[in-house]
Parts: C-alpha cells; structure tokens; sequence
C-alpha cells in the first residue's frame, strides 16, 4: 500500500529497535525512515504532530533535541566549546555565575558557521543554563560566601612556607613530630529549617532545637597520624556529673564562658602536651630529637615562654598567619569537618530535656564521634590538604581564597611621614617628587581679536 495504516505501523512498531526508543526519537526515526508521515507517526506515539515536526527541523539543522522533543539552544560542536570556555575562566578563577555562562552560551551560539550575527541571540534563562551545566558534568549550587580579611595574599603564604620547610629542614623535624592543636565549638543546635508554603500564605511557624550551653572541644593531632587526649572547657566552676565512659575519654576544665583562656593554655602545654612530646621520645629513643607544633595566634598563646619551651623542651610552637586557618590548618581541613557532620547525625533533640541530661547525652555522641574521625587515615588526609606534613606550598595553587596582592600597603610610622605632599593646583607628584610648575610659562590669555565697538544710534524723525 502507497499510504500504511496505522493499525499496521503500530505493529510495525512493536517489534524491532523501535520498541526501546523513547517516544519522540521513536517517532523522528519513523519519519527518517520512511514508515509513515508525521501524522501517522504523532497518531502512533501520541505525540504532538508540531513537536514531531520542530525535532525533525532541528535535527536537520544539526542540533540535538531533548526528551520531550524540545530542540536544545546549542549544538554539540557549540557546547563543546562553552565547555572549554567554562573550564578556562575556571582555572583563571572567575566564578561561573548563572549569568557568566549565559553570556559565554551567547558567544558559542554566534560562532555557529552561517549565522545571521544582525539576529539577536536566544535568551538562556536559569532553567536552560543548568540543563547545559548537568549535561557537562557540573552541577549548580549555592556559592559560600567568605569575609574580606580571609582572602589572603599570595606572598605572605608562599612566605609562610617558605619559612616552614626552612625550620623544618634545619631541625630535621619529622611528620611525627609535627603537630596541631585548635579548638572547635560543640554547638549541635539546628538553623532556622526551611519549610514549603503556599506562594501567597503564610509563613509557618515551627519550633526547632535551641542551641545549648557553649562546650569547647580542644583536639591535637601529629603528622604521624596519632592524636592526644581531646579536652573538654565547659562553662562551669565545678565539674557537673557526667557518664563514666566521658570522665574516661575527655580531660575537662572550666571556665565562665566556656572558651579557653591564658590559665588553661599554660596548663595544657605543661600537664599533656610536654609529657606526651618526652614520651615520644622516650619511645623512638631520640631525647634531642625537635618537635614543631603549630597554633593560631589565639591571645591564651602569650601565657607561654617559647624561648624557654624551646631551649628547655626542644618544643617549636609555629603559628599560622592571622586569619589563614582555612588554609593552612590540618585540623581545619579534614578532621573538625569530618566530626560536626558525624555529632550531626549522632545527637538528636529531645523535648523537655533537662540541661545536665543534654550535656551527657551530648558528650557521649561527641565521644562516638570522635572515635570514627580520629584516625590515621583522616589525620594524614588533613595534614596532606594543609601543605604542613609534608611541607607542601602547591596547596594554593587550588586555593581559592589566596590572592595575587603582593605589597602590602605601607603605615604612616614606618614612612615617617603624617601627611603626604599636595597635589592640588597643578602640582603633580612621581616617584616621591613633586614637579611644581613654576618654570612653566605663564599662561597667555587668549586672543580675542580687536573689540568692536557698539554702533551709535541715530535720531529718526
């Protein structure tokens, strides 16, 4: 027959490679193949007769066309390239906003060979932008946001480094003997949850878990992949009554706010941090072997003498430059983390529960999730992704809060100077020295020509 039926094209379709193919490539291929027209074919697969006929015009125009028949903005030569330049600006360290690649999709469309560059370019909106983004194995997210003092410079991190594998090589200091301590708040308390409402009604008002007292929790860890006793400084002058298993796990101070102060740090270093370094020691057999511990500039660290800790303990204490803990701390960088998203998942709110039962309650979850993070495999993982043990400065290379500023701007006590110059009236300053324009020629003034004078007026009779 000149013309197929479509009770025989169906059965046509039931059998052979069509049968897998989803609907609008089922009815494309009918029509490239012949079968039917593409009034059968929409009867047959129940699909609009317009979008059969839309998918068909795109395909002969070399683009790709979607699930539901929709041709897609670009061809795959054309997001190819966008690829490319996404990966580009990526590596130069612009920020792939959903309005940077709508402007680079513009740019890949108009480099398509014949195109009318007078025809304004299709609007890629934000639906269209993260369909291209999922295709090219990417996905769209919320991008954190950072205060200006965490950027940092360049050269004061490639300084610090520098300096590091210095001290490190001059000691002959081992990733055993390199060590971090820092402190993290135990605040398991939720943020305000987001609820789904209806677009003109009310906000729902829900309760949530307050947070609870503040607990600070002091982790120390070796590049070795060992760890001390963690400690506990809660907001109590008297120690509260707590679970065997926590009194057995955790060394606990107090203090009003519950943050450490002069009087723990110094208590620390001397009680757990001297002993465990001489044991070390003791150990490996190497009593003049130096141990260089790394600290953030907290204002506790100036309750410790590092010269005597130095010359009586072999004991460097290296602190991080101001605000480069993101960076440069191991702890930061794997193990803190790694420990919140695990009290996360342990510790679950409980109504009307008491203060002192949700302290116990809430170091013992503490206690469990500790024992799953630390251990050697993340400790090395931190001190590796922090460029400490071994000392590695290629870390800022993938940085992306380290700038390329390179001088700092100078203070007014080191120039000697309150003030500087004027530059006001014409007067212009370069290299330090103001060029004044007194040799100048004076200024002419303008040539006018010759006035002329008013026409007399005449009596009229």
């Amino acid at each position: 027959r000149s013309k197929p039926s479509i009770a025989s094209v169906r059965k046509y379709v039931t059998e052979g490679d069509y049968r897998a193919l989803p609907g609008i490539e089922r009815a494309v291929k009918l029509v490239k193949d012949k079968v039917c027209g593409t009034r059968v074919a929409a009867l047959v697969t129940k699909i609009d007769r317009s979008q059969i006929v839309r998918a068909l015009k795109a395909i002969n125009e070399g683009r790709p066309v979607g699930k539901r028949g929709a041709p897609r903005r670009l061809s795959d030569m054309e997001e190819q390239k966008l690829r490319e330049k996404m990966d580009t600006d990526e590596k130069e360290g612009k920020a792939l906003t959903y309005t940077h690649i709508s402007n680079l999709a513009k740019d890949a469309w108009r480099t398509r060979p014949g195109r009318n560059l007078a025809k304004s370019p299709p609007t890629f909106a934000s639906g269209t932008v993260r369909s291209i983004v999922e295709r090219v194995d990417r996905k769209m997210k919320a991008s954190r946001g950072m205060e200006p003092e965490r950027f940092l410079p360049l050269s004061t991190m490639m300084l610090f480094y520098t300096n590091l594998d210095a001290v490190v090589k001059k000691f002959g200091i081992t990733n055993r003997y390199t060590g971090n301590m820092d402190e993290t708040m135990i605040a398991p308390g939720d943020k305000t949850p987001k609820v789904a409402i209806r677009a003109q009604g009310p906000v729902k008002c829900i309760r949530w878990m307050e947070k609870g007292e503040h607990v600070t929790l002091i982790l120390w860890i070796f590049g070795d992949g060992t760890w001390g006793v963690p400690c506990l400084v809660l907001p109590l002058v008297h120690e509260p009554l707590l679970a065997e298993s926590i009194l057995k796990y955790f060394a606990i101070a107090g203090q009003a706010s519950g943050w450490i102060d002069r009087l723990i740090f110094r208590t620390w270093v001397y009680k757990f941090l001297i002993p465990h370094v001489e044991k070390m020691r003791a150990d490996d057999n190497t009593p003049d072997q130096y141990c260089l511990f790394c600290i953030d500039g907290h204002d506790s660290r100036e309750s410790v003498d590092r010269t005597e800790l130095f010359e009586k303990h072999k004991i460097i204490l290296w602190f991080f430059e101001p605000h480069s803990s993101h960076v440069s701390q191991p702890l930061d960088k794997a193990v803190n983390g790694e420990f919140k998203a695990t009290l996360r998942r342990k510790f679950q709110p409980i109504p009307n529960e008491t203060g002192p039962e949700r302290r116990n309650r809430l170091l013992q979850a503490s206690r469990r999730a500790l024992a799953r993070v630390l251990n050697e495999d993340t400790i090395l993982t931190s001190f590796e992704r922090a460029g400490i043990a071994p000392v590695n400065s290629a870390i800022l290379d993938d940085c992306g809060s380290v700038t390329d500023q390179i001088e700092p701007l100078p203070s007014a006590r080191a120039s000697g100077k309150k003030r500087g110059q004027p530059i006001n009236e014409g007067r212009i300053s370069f290299m330090g020295k103001l060029l004044r324009d007194e040799a100048l020629p004076a200024i002419q003034p303008p040539n006018l020509g010759k006035k002329r004078s008013p026409a007399k007026k005449t009596k009229t009779t």
